[in-house]
């Protein structure tokens, strides 16, 4: 551990702060979805890493190449230059074809084969477009964003891409999309205004990230649970907005479909995000808080391995299951079990009566009550807090959360005690 703060000092990190100057951008830097990503320079670099450590680095080629292609057509060009570019293109678009797509390469990337007939069918024609492999690409967009992103977000080259970016330069976005660094910056936001609208801010993002699985009615619930607490006339934390912004927002959430717009609270997100931006991001890039984020990932980075995909798949059993990033620690702690005889397990009469009874439910040492079956589909969904109300809960009630902590922890104390009681009476 002290190499990686040594490496972090001569980086110009130092315990009370970050000595050089991190930039501050206006547009997210680090890439939250799929899109984001492969427009990202640096973020696609290691996303080619992560496939080349997937063994699926073909997929990432052939989407490269696919767009190279594309680009090739495009501007207005004489007859006979028209006719050579044409030529070119069918050359390059047999090229594709032959190395991803033909199943008997060894570069093939596998997509279904009603694909691969229609892509076969287009190269026949007698005129090449630049639509060629755009359903194909289509096919491997929607196992990026499915699969391959959300591996890659929990692979070790997202924490390394993470910490190459943030220690460059910074974005509110980027902060508000990272808990870590959002309870830092909360702690570090001091006016009370200022904290209600980046409460305002967390809302929103929360809203827009799960608007598309909301239903109308879940939609609406949280738009007005947002605009109740934050802009109406008893809001208890109001946030100024002018009142053409107020209408176009009343507007937007009371549509005419009945389910509130995705950019109901753009104009007062912006407001509020020039302002957090503008009156505490560049100090908070320098802060300690900033710097020991940066600190943890590093450490997190040198102290993790990760498995190769064979083996991974050899570990889980399953090539399905296999796909998901297995991180173990490189400390490895070997827990001590106690061995057990078979013939006392065998003759154990607790063993017996479970061969004769399946128990429905059961109670912990503490009281609760657990049912033993998934019993969702029993549970009426009103009773489901919003999720915005959970987001806020997490970051915002903190003292509620560790009173609670506490609670369960003293409980768990003097039930271990009164064991250990028990205990030492019977010895």
């Amino acid at each position: 551990m002290n190499s990686v703060f040594e490496r972090l000092k001569r980086k110009g990190y130092r315990a009370d702060g970050i000595t050089h100057k991190i930039d501050i951008r206006k547009a997210r830097v680090i890439a939250n979805n799929i899109d984001l990503l492969l427009n990202s320079s640096s973020g696609l670099a290691f996303f080619i890493h992560y496939l080349e450590f997937c063994e699926k680095v073909n997929l990432i080629k052939f989407w490269i190449h696919v767009e190279g292609y594309k680009m090739s057509f495009g501007e207005q060009r004489s007859a006979p230059l028209q006719k050579a570019e044409q030529s070119l293109a069918l050359l390059d678009a047999r090229n594709i074809y032959n190395k991803y797509i033909d199943e008997e390469s060894v570069s093939s990337i596998a997509i279904p084969k009603t694909i691969s007939k229609r892509v076969f069918d287009k190269l026949s024609e007698q005129r090449i477009s630049p639509d060629v492999f755009d359903e194909a690409k289509d096919f491997i967009h929607g196992l990026f964003e499915s699969r391959y992103f959300k591996q890659f977000e929990e692979s070790l080259f997202y924490k390394k891409y993470q910490l190459q970016e943030l220690s460059r330069c910074c974005a509110l976005e980027d902060v508000l999309h990272l808990p870590p660094l959002l309870n830092s910056f909360l702690e570090f936001v001091d006016n009370r205004y200022d904290h209600n609208c980046l409460q305002f801010l967390i809302a929103c993002n929360t809203f827009e990230t799960n608007y598309e699985t909301l239903s109308d009615k879940e939609a609406l619930e949280d738009a007005i649970s947002i605009y109740d607490k934050y802009f109406s006339m008893q809001a208890l934390t109001p946030l100024n907005i002018e009142d053409d912004g107020r209408r176009t927002m009343e507007s937007e959430i009371c549509s005419a479909s009945g389910r509130p717009l995705k950019t109901s609270f753009c104009s007062a997100k912006e407001v509020c995000s020039l302002r957090i931006h503008e009156r505490y991001l560049r100090r908070f890039v320098r802060s300690a808080g900033y710097h020991n984020y940066l600190i943890e990932l590093e450490a997190d980075i040198q102290n993790t391995i990760e498995l190769p995909q064979h083996n991974r798949e050899a570990l889980v059993g399953s090539s399905s299951s296999g796909s998901m990033p297995i991180v173990f620690d490189k400390h490895f702690d070997v827990p001590e079990f106690e061995q057990i005889s078979i013939r006392s397990s065998h003759d154990s009469p607790s063993l017996k009566r479970s061969r004769r009874s399946i128990s429905l439910a059961e109670v912990d040492c503490m009281g609760q009550y657990h049912v033993l079956y998934d019993d969702s589909l029993a549970k009426e969904k009103n009773t489901t807090p919003s999720r915005i109300r959970q987001k806020l809960r997490k970051y915002l009630d903190k003292a509620t959360l560790k009173e609670e902590e506490i609670a369960l922890e003293v409980a768990r104390t003097i039930i271990a005690d009164v064991y250990k009681m028990v205990e030492a009476g019977r010895k």
